[in-house]
């Protein structure tokens, strides 16, 4: 009786695709900009993320920055979502957190975002953010 459940469970989850969501991130840190002389650091990053984890990313140049993600569904709308939120902050060895913005940022799923943070004079973070699908068997 076993034997013939087996091939059928075999089938039944085997024709079922699984998606991840994958966020890319890539921050580029310029610093010195008042002074004429410009310094650029570059991260990039590949991340599977879930809904409602905080991840973490970190530079060589101390910096770090941290993210969550949720998944954003208008009030009148059923099913699932093509648009996620996104909310984060950017950290240095210091106590000091910099918010990536006011709000959340909705980003349509498959599509990039450029978000820029002045953290103080003379410097600017560039993140670009693309949050997208992969499904894995």
């Amino acid at each position: 009786m076993k034997m013939v459940f087996a091939p059928i469970l075999f089938f039944l989850f085997f024709e079922q695709a699984v998606a991840t969501l994958r966020m890319d991130i890539s921050i580029v840190r310029n610093s010195g900009i008042n002074k004429g002389l410009i310094l650029t650091s570059e991260v990039h990053s590949t991340e599977k993320v879930l809904p409602g984890v905080w991840k973490k990313m970190s530079s060589n140049t101390g910096i770090s920055f941290s993210y969550l993600i949720d998944f954003y569904l208008p009030e009148n709308e059923m099913g699932p979502s093509e648009t996620i939120s996104v909310r984060g902050y950017f950290a240095s060895g210091k106590d000091t957190k910099i918010p990536l913005s006011e709000s959340s940022i909705l980003i349509p799923i498959g599509q990039s975002i450029k978000v820029e943070v002045r953290p103080s004079e003379g410097q600017i973070y560039e993140v670009i953010l693309l949050p997208r699908v992969v499904e894995t068997i």
